[in-house]
């Protein structure tokens, strides 16, 4: 009894939420997979790794890194859904880079939107797809409807640790695993992206508000 009472505790809290919300929208809602698809023991296994523990990762560091200090989370956690989205679909099934891939659909037939070696058009549809549908929505969602969700890291160290251990674990293997990943050059260029997104996300630090006095001295010699 205490057992099923804390689980249902557990899929209560922020992370559990966001656990299930950030694959569910971003496989369901753009009509990837079928509900009954996604509910596959495999296909759901995976999801969850890839995307329910990528978007608590990527969550934390933001909270993290941001460490309490005020306007800096959202973009610490904008640059580092790019870099996610970058390393799940341009390095784990190297859809950036394989001009022929099987899901381009149309953008496969013609040379709209390929770039030395990238699917330019593609790799910004997927990229917006997944900074929004995998990482801000629901991560948005979470807050709005539980406001004490807010402001701290949803995890603790060896819950991230293992989130992290998980998601990279199935970057690799999906790395690994792929048939075709186009131009050697291109995909190394993603790789890099991606690690530049990263570095960005984790040294990223607001300017510093420029004063009154300042502004309207440089309008003066503006004028002068």
């Amino acid at each position: 009894m205490r057992g099923c009472t804390a689980r249902l505790a557990w899929l209560r809290t922020p992370q559990a939420r966001l656990l299930f919300l950030a694959p569910a929208l971003s496989q369901m809602l753009i009509g990837a997979k079928s509900p009954g698809e996604f509910l596959h023991p495999q296909n759901l296994f995976v999801a969850l790794v890839v995307y329910g523990c990528g978007a608590l990762v990527v969550h934390d560091l933001a909270r993290r890194w941001s460490d309490g200090v005020e306007g800096t989370f959202w973009p610490r956690l904008l640059w580092l859904a790019a870099a996610y989205g970058v390393l799940v679909d341009g390095v784990m099934l190297g859809s950036y880079t394989s001009l022929d891939w099987s899901r381009l659909g149309r953008l496969a037939d013609t040379n709209h939107g390929h770039l030395l070696g990238l699917n330019l058009t593609w790799s910004v549809m997927a990229l917006a797809h997944h900074v929004a549908l995998a990482v801000v929505v629901p991560i948005a969602l979470i807050e709005l409807m539980d406001p004490d969700a807010g402001g701290r890291a949803w995890l603790g160290p060896k819950g991230l640790r293992r989130c992290n251990r998980l998601f990279y674990a199935a970057v690799v293997f999906g790395a690994l695993a792929q048939q075709q990943r186009g131009s050697k050059a291109a995909y190394a260029f993603v790789c890099l992206l991606a690690v530049l997104l990263w570095r960005k996300a984790r040294w990223w630090r607001p300017r510093p508000a420029r004063s009154s006095a300042s502004c309207a001295s440089s309008w003066a010699r503006c004028c002068c």
